[in-house]
């Protein structure tokens, strides 16, 4: 979305001056911690309506019941990532570029003492710091960001009928113009779709490529992980995992259920 570009674009070109601190959305809804239980069990449907044992895939097995299929899987530690990754696939992404940090994670989690992670505070090894927040008033939508830099600061959300808003009615001039130079130093349009499209034909590498969400994953799962554990906790992104940490280096992955293995 335009919106969301052009805040990206002024945090990243220095017009908002240095960047100190940016903030992302997490979703409003469930917990950072997840429910481990089972919905009781239902008849499982014909293999041809809902194939239960391709739906679950590499997840632990458990009974079907017709609500996971339709949408009440989120919160369950199995199949989602929380409250910060349901948005904060969104968001997290959004700041990583806008702070030149695409190619690497945060290097430091401090914990947020409540159930959603509001508050927690990723630190990146260039000294700007993420925010998460459950809402903010500086964006009227929904799944927003912010970039406080030392010239002022912008935010935007993923409502596409939303307008970017900023310190100062001056850092609102020229979007028209940045997004222009943007398209034409990335050659990749509005339109994230018609990106992948174009990228399948030419074989570059779409904007949402999988390095830069694979980094910006690492950050929402390191997140996550120092929720679960209740603690401020160090990460190296250059190994993908946690320093000197056997606890928290335990839940950077699970076990997958055969034949679904990698």
């Amino acid at each position: 979305m335009a919106n969301r570009v052009f805040g990206i674009e002024l945090a990243r070109t220095g017009r908002l001056g240095t960047v100190h601190t940016a903030y992302a959305q997490t979703a409003p809804w469930d917990d950072a911690v997840m429910r481990r239980d089972w919905l009781p069990a239902e008849p499982e449907p014909p293999k041809d309506e809902v194939d239960w044992d391709a739906w679950l895939g590499p997840c632990p097995w458990r009974p079907y019941n017709s609500a996971y299929v339709s949408g009440q899987w989120r919160g369950h530690y199995d199949f989602h990532t929380g409250c910060i990754g349901e948005w904060g696939a969104h968001t997290v992404v959004q700041v990583q570029t806008g702070i030149s940090a695409s190619h690497t994670s945060a290097v430091e989690y401090e914990y947020g003492d409540n159930p959603y992670g509001d508050g927690l505070v990723a630190h990146f090894a260039s000294g700007v710091k993420m925010i998460l927040v459950r809402s903010h008033e500086c964006w009227p939508g929904y799944s927003g960001q912010r970039f406080d830099g030392t010239e002022g600061w912008i935010a935007n959300s993923g409502d596409s009928h939303d307008q970017s808003r900023a310190s100062s009615p001056s850092l609102l001039a020229g979007i028209q113009k940045v997004i222009a130079d943007y398209v034409a130093r990335t050659q990749c349009l509005m339109n994230h779709a018609r990106n992948f499209l174009d990228c399948v034909r030419s074989r570059r590498p779409p904007v949402a490529n999988a390095e830069v969400m694979y980094h910006s994953m690492c950050t929402v799962h390191a997140a996550n992980i120092c929720m679960w554990l209740k603690h401020n906790r160090k990460f190296d992104p250059v190994k993908a995992e946690f320093v000197n940490d056997p606890e928290a280096n335990r839940l950077c992955s699970r076990a997958m259920r055969e034949p679904w293995c990698l």
